[in-house]
């Protein structure tokens, strides 16, 4: 537990690989910042099925772990994650991922680093007000693919979520997925077989600016909820991929004008 404490690791051409059964994160801080990569680390560049549990103001955390959990509620929360060449798969079973934050913030920077992580039954819980979580990477690698029964909860107010890369993949494949967006001015996009996706939102829009882009997911009982108030979900890349597949995975996310952009040209998320 710290006030305003800072923790930043960037690295060129790093590499980070961890594996862990039952493994938990819980840092708890005010206007803390924690950057790092490793498996149920802080990861600045690139996390497989990183968790991260932390109650700070303010507060950057990553991490990845098997059986760990992720639970982040922020208002105001930033999630940016900026690569070149980035690739993001998590392979995990019953992983469960909860984000809630205020104004939380979460940065990493890593040039072609390197992170791979595979848990199982994983969780991460983060609570943080004024976090922010930002990972920029040059050739990064992140595989968080392949999760059964995941879930991932997001609630914030005035969230953002950014992910540029260049080359990145991301693929998420999930059957019965369901996606829940509840929004003012929200921004929401998702592709699944037996998929729901129920939005109610003021002003919501669904933008997914790509050059030769593709955006396929499949999961099998995968749950995406995300209520949040003028929520904005961007994702920059140049030719990035995204791939994540989870068997009867979860993904909830609630906040008050967050943001998930992705741009990419030549990207691919499946």
């Amino acid at each position: 537990s710290a006030h305003q404490s800072h923790t930043a690791s960037s690295a060129h051409q790093s590499h980070t690989a961890s594996s862990a059964h039952q493994s938990h994160t819980a840092s708890s801080a005010h206007q803390s910042h924690t950057a790092s990569s490793a498996h149920q680390s802080h990861t600045a560049s690139s996390a497989h099925q990183s968790h991260t549990a932390s109650s700070a103001h303010q507060s950057h955390t990553a991490s990845s772990a098997h059986q760990s959990h992720t639970a982040s509620s922020a208002h105001q929360s930033h999630t940016a994650s900026s690569a070149h060449q980035s690739y993001t798969a998590s392979s995990a079973h019953q992983s469960h991922t909860a984000s809630s934050a205020h104004q939380s913030h979460t940065a990493s920077s890593a040039h072609q680093s390197h992170t791979a992580s595979s848990a199982h039954q994983s969780h991460t819980a983060s609570s943080a007000h004024q976090s922010h979580t930002a990972s920029s990477a040059h050739q990064s690698h992140t595989a968080t693919s392949s999760a059964h029964q995941s879930h991932t909860a997001s609630s914030a107010h005035q969230s953002h979520t950014a992910s540029s890369a260049h080359q990145s993949h991301t693929a998420s494949s999930a059957h019965q997925s369901h996606t829940a967006s509840s929004a003012h001015q929200s921004y929401t996009a998702s592709s699944a077989h037996q998929s729901h996706t129920a939005s109610s939102a003021h002003q919501s829009h669904t933008a997914s600016s790509a050059h030769q882009s593709y955006t396929a997911s499949s999961a099998h009982q995968s749950h995406t909820a995300s209520s949040a108030h003028q929520s904005h979900t961007a994702s920059s890349a140049h030719q990035s991929h995204t791939a994540s597949s989870a068997h009867q995975s979860h993904t909830a996310s609630s906040a008050h004008q967050s943001h998930t952009a992705s741009s990419a040209h030549q990207s691919h998320t499946a």
